[in-house]
């Protein structure tokens, strides 16, 4: 593909490293984001009684609600940067690698939506809901699969790379 022509592919250990440094920010934006919004809850309601659960619930509903968000926005809204920086998220921009469309075009909002949400997330997700008849994780099983595949795939994709034709590359 043109956009790969002369680049080096990224190893799998730097996909791997990006996507947990990624992940510990991302929780720690959930947290700090939990406690400012938490933190009013406590100290209105205090930590007594009936109260206090009802702030356990919504502390919970608030926690749950930011980590969906954080998790749904973050790779979307940091892969759509502009210039250099377009392609990737924090944790590749640590690494020092970057996600780049197959034909050469900017990965752009909607494109990184496509990508994060709908085959990264939603595939699995769809596919757990399918197979909770069975009480068989195969949405799970498909994302870890998803992930193992660069160590056996030619150019280091993973499933994701391929359904929305991008690649991987040295920054």
């Amino acid at each position: 593909p043109p956009a790969v022509a002369g680049r080096e592919l990224a190893s799998w250990g730097s996909r791997v490293g990006a996507l947990l440094l990624d992940l510990l920010i991302q929780t720690g934006v959930v947290i700090v984001l939990g406690l400012v919004f938490a933190l009013p809850a406590v100290l209105l309601f205090g930590a007594d009684g009936g109260a206090a659960t009802a702030v356990g619930v919504v502390i919970s509903i608030i926690g749950g609600l930011l980590f969906l968000a954080v998790a749904l926005l973050w790779q979307p809204y940091f892969m759509n940067r502009e210039g250099e920086r377009n392609g990737q998220t924090l944790g590749k921009q640590i690494v020092d690698i970057t996600v780049v469309r197959d034909e050469g075009e900017r990965m752009d909002l909607g494109w990184a939506f496509v990508r994060q949400i709908l085959v990264i997330q939603g595939i699995p997700w769809v596919l757990n809901g399918f197979a909770a008849i069975f009480l068989i994780p195969i949405g799970t099983l498909a994302l870890l699969l998803d992930y193992l595949w660069p160590l056996w795939d030619d150019e280091n994709r993973c499933v994701h790379d391929m359904i929305v034709k991008t690649h991987v590359v040295r920054a």
